[in-house]
């Protein structure tokens, strides 16, 4: 993953269990 609008500042990987985790926090609004 990264900022299309600032390609210079690299990346991010993460696997695909991490990714659904994170999909999963934020459909339960685990961040507002």
């Amino acid at each position: 993953m990264r900022d299309t609008k600032d390609r210079d500042t690299g990346h991010f990987t993460t696997t695909g269990a991490q990714w659904s985790a994170f999909v999963a926090a934020i459909k339960a609004d685990r961040f507002a």
